[in-house]
């Protein structure tokens, strides 16, 4: 039988076109999963890392040269930069604490080194 054979209903008895809904869907979900697996080695190369991991202070920088730029009205950036206010507080006290914990540390190894080297 000839490749040509398959696609002549009168020698064969079926055509391509009583297959074409099944291999619709099966390009289609090839093609979904081609796109999952992209996406998740992509992710994996980045290390996890996205758009939305930077600071909101890093967003309102980025706004910042924006509305500098004209892309922003005046109010605009004004809503965007009292929306990050919270965030960007609440990231300076968490920094704040995390740098008084890691103080704090180093100031107890230093003291037990001097305790030991006194002893």
């Amino acid at each position: 039988m000839r490749f040509v054979d398959l696609f002549l209903r009168e020698r064969v008895g079926w055509g391509v076109m009583e297959h074409l809904p099944g291999l619709i869907l099966g390009f289609a979900g090839l093609a979904i999963l081609i796109a999952v697996a992209w996406y998740t080695l992509g992710k994996i190369r980045r290390g996890g890392k996205t758009e939305a991991s930077i600071t909101a202070n890093e967003q309102l920088s980025l706004f910042g040269r924006m509305y500098e730029q004209g892309e922003l009205t005046k109010e605009e950036y004004r809503a965007i930069k009292s929306a990050l206010a919270e965030t960007i507080s609440l990231e300076a006290e968490r920094i704040a604490a995390a740098n008084e914990d890691e103080a704090a540390s180093r100031a107890a190894k230093l003291e037990e080194l001097l305790n030991g080297r006194l002893r």
